[in-house]
């Protein structure tokens, strides 16, 4: 009774934010397609609402839908009279923002296995496009997945006059119906970059270096692609040229980016399995002027579900991206759902979400992984305990640390940052990574252990390592969530900054 009671609440939130969103529309019809078989419909699945903030930093949800119930009209909600709410055929699920972004390569972690993933609770998984060039190519993943008519004799079978709908990248891998999918062609840890590909005005297309060399990909079939993966949430083809370009550079891919943008909206008008948000990108590297006017075009655009913030992380100083996201997230709509990439460190994620963002993409626990390194990240301030004992339902400090998956006691660890397993300091120590810290790896198993893992190349250890790092970088995610709910979040966000700098500080004078 109560995850029906959850379920039917979900579908009223996600309703209401629909409605919402038309509303403020100037024609709530541009975001209604005709479908090939002459229906027409609602076909998004996806609604983001903002329900905090403090400052420009914010605290939401994403609701969408599960895959298997996807196809069955329940993207069509429809109030019925005399009930006093809202129906839908489609069942929902919730992702708090601001969250992360699990990095994935052709779909799937590099170390982790799908369950493992789900246990963790990542936002969401970002699938990036061009991966699916080759093996396994978006037309195999679209010819297994395509719509089928299932079996009568199944009797937990729908009808046989029903038609399943393609299930795209979710059915290819086995993925959990509520998996959020995001789609990108950018590769947020080999960043395989976007070449060039002549004038704006010349035909949508570009080149993207790949395993088996460098690959041409125009916005037709960028937009083929996303139609095989059928991701929740899909970036369009953009060109964000590296930092230390030019004006004219900035301006020629301001202009591109606008192109491939108009050309997948277009491509995407009428597609029957066309249930896929989309999020403008917004281009400008670091000329303000370029950022401000790539978003207010942008923005122009009908039919978005929110903004990608592109071309961060690739050469421009720290102290310049908050006047650069500030120039960009000026022009935009504050309904929208923002997401970034190249944000890798805490520092940077904390810098993302102090501007507005929503969801990042972060290679910073698999990084760590790759070195050896496991985080220890100091996530609770002493003062913690007093703020939660006023806020709202008064629970304790103790309690809030067990809600986000720690304890009270010792959780500020004697290593701030990252512990290097390699050494052979951790041959003979028998205690967790982080003695606080609630992860499987933390539970089971000590330093010595992976310690002797990594010195043995075995492939467990980037395992635990894996889900150690993630987990710890996920609670990050979530004391950050509740700092912006309590309103303490610049308080937070410079205690967290002060602690980093004080261990760095300290190495320097130990050297």
């Amino acid at each position: 009774m109560a995850e029906a009671a959850e379920r039917n609440e979900q579908q009223r939130a996600a309703a209401a934010v629909l409605r919402q969103h038309d509303s403020t529309m100037t024609n709530p019809g541009d975001n209604a397609v005709t479908r090939q078989d002459g229906t027409s419909g609602e076909e998004r699945c996806v609604a983001f609402e903002v329900r905090a903030t403090d400052g420009d930093a914010r605290v939401g949800r994403i609701l969408a839908t599960r895959v298997g119930d996807a196809g069955r009209g329940g993207d069509q909600m429809r109030d019925t009279e005399g009930q006093g709410g809202t129906q839908s055929d489609a069942e929902w699920f919730e992702v708090a923002t601001p969250g992360l972004l699990a990095y994935t390569r052709r779909g799937l972690p590099l170390h982790l296995t799908p369950d493992v993933m789900q246990t963790l609770g990542f936002a969401g998984w970002n699938a990036c496009s061009v991966h699916f060039l080759e093996s396994p190519s978006h037309q195999t993943i679209a010819a297994h997945t395509r719509a089928r008519t299932p079996s009568p004799s199944a009797p937990s079978h729908p009808p046989p006059s029903t038609r399943l709908p393609p299930s795209g990248l979710h059915g290819f891998l086995s993925l959990a119906p509520a998996t959020l999918l995001l789609s990108s062609p950018r590769d947020s840890l080999l960043f395989p970059g976007c070449k060039e590909g002549g004038k704006a005005s010349a035909r949508p297309a570009t080149w993207f270096d790949t395993p088996s060399g460098r690959r041409q990909v125009t916005a037709e079939g960028h937009s083929a692609i996303v139609a095989s993966l059928l991701p929740h949430v899909a970036i369009p083809l953009h060109d964000a040229p590296p930092a230390t370009s030019s004006l004219n550079r900035q301006r020629v891919a301001v202009e591109r980016s606008l192109t491939w943008l108009d050309e997948e909206l277009r491509l995407a008008e009428g597609r029957a399995q066309h249930r896929t948000a989309m999020l403008g990108a917004v281009v400008g590297g670091r000329f303000h002027d370029e950022r401000r006017r790539s978003a207010r075009e942008t923005a122009a655009r009908k039919g978005l579900a929110g903004y990608h913030l592109a071309g961060f992380g690739l050469g421009e100083p720290m102290d310049e991206r908050d006047a650069l996201l500030a120039a960009a997230l000026s022009e935009l709509p504050p309904e929208g759902l923002r997401h970034t990439s190249g944000l890798n460190t805490p520092e940077e994620v904390l810098q993302g979400v102090a501007m507005g963002v929503d969801l990042v993409d972060c290679t910073y626990p698999h990084d760590l992984t790759l070195l050896g390194l496991a985080s220890t990240l100091p996530l609770l301030p002493p003062w913690w305990g007093d703020v939660v004992g006023t806020g709202e339902g008064g629970q304790g400090a103790k309690g809030q640390a067990a809600a986000i998956g720690g304890k009270m006691d010792g959780w500020v660890e004697e290593e701030t940052s990252k512990l290097n397993l390699r050494c052979t300091w951790h041959k003979r120590s028998f205690v967790p990574i982080a003695p606080a810290c609630a992860c499987y790896t933390c539970a089971r198993h000590t330093r010595a252990y992976v310690h002797h893992l990594l010195d043995a190349h075995e492939m467990l250890a980037l395992v635990l390592l894996d889900i150690h790092n993630h987990h710890h970088m996920l609670q990050f995610l979530a004391v950050i969530r509740q700092a912006i709910s309590l309103g303490v979040f610049q308080r937070y966000r410079q205690w967290f900054v002060r602690a980093r700098h004080h261990e760095a500080q300290s190495l320097v004078t130990a050297v």
